[in-house]
């Protein structure tokens, strides 16, 4: 069993009742809760957390425009976590952080399943990941992940991984470049990606 120690949430939501199951759980569990929004920094040893979105004071229709999206930096490896964030989320973030500050990463945590709603091409470009990583489940019935996403990632000139073809994907960050070390197909295959 994995013990969690502290759970991150967007401060936004903090009275929502989808979160009392949750929240009830994590005190049972003795899991501390972190409240945050954009602008938010945590540290974890040689692990910098910057939570980029949402905004504060941000009230978002869909719920999953309220997913976190971080920048996580360790050493010289970096990447950017979305969550479910759809379009409108990462428009916003394009217009605040566009010119700056630097939002390029090694590794995208492609947003939503690779859900065509999400991973804009104005998002992809800000980024210039050389490494796209897509959480979906096999044969889903969303058709997840999307080809325009998997078309537009091509373009940046990511390597895709993806949940659904390959199983747990395990990420190692190196001096200069990524491991990536897949469940299946083919099982065990470990790939090293040069870090442009």
């Amino acid at each position: 069993m994995i013990r969690v120690k502290r759970l991150i949430l967007f401060d936004g939501f903090r009275e929502s009742k989808e979160y009392d199951k949750l929240l009830y759980l994590a005190d049972v569990a003795g899991t501390d809760i972190v409240w945050v929004h954009s602008g938010f920094e945590l540290k974890d040893g040689k692990t910098d957390f910057s939570v980029l979105y949402p905004f504060a004071g941000y009230n978002p229709v869909d719920p999953n425009n309220a997913s976190l999206v971080m920048k996580v930096n360790l050493g010289d490896f970096s990447m950017l976590t979305t969550g479910d964030v759809e379009a409108e989320g990462e428009e916003m973030i394009v217009s605040k952080y566009e010119k700056k500050i630097d939002l390029k990463v090694n590794l995208l945590k492609a947003a939503h399943h690779g859900s065509s709603s999400s991973s804009t091409d104005e998002l992809i470009d800000m980024v210039d990941a050389d490494i796209a990583i897509i959480s979906a489940g096999k044969d889903n019935p969303y058709g997840h992940p999307h080809k325009e996403v998997l078309d537009r990632l091509k373009e940046e000139g990511c390597d895709i991984y993806r949940t659904d073809l390959q199983g747990c994907l395990t990420v190692i960050p190196m001096a200069k470049k990524i491991r990536v070390m897949t469940y299946i197909q083919p099982p065990s295959k470990a790939t090293i990606c040069p870090v442009r």
